[in-house]
């Protein structure tokens, strides 16, 4: 599940960004799935936080 997220996450971000920005990116998103928190706010807020540290 999470290996395949990160994939594809991956894949769409690396046509916008740097190919590392876009796997630290796409890491971090499946890495806050496991939080206990619901998933659908901190999955695009902790991403969106990463890129904005990275650019």
């Amino acid at each position: 599940g999470s290996i395949a997220g990160i994939l594809i996450s991956f894949f769409y971000l690396s046509f916008l960004f740097p190919y590392s920005i876009a796997l630290t990116a796409a890491a971090t998103g499946m890495a806050m799935e496991y939080l206990p928190i619901e998933d659908n706010y901190t999955i695009p807020i902790a991403t969106g936080f990463a890129l904005m540290l990275l650019i």
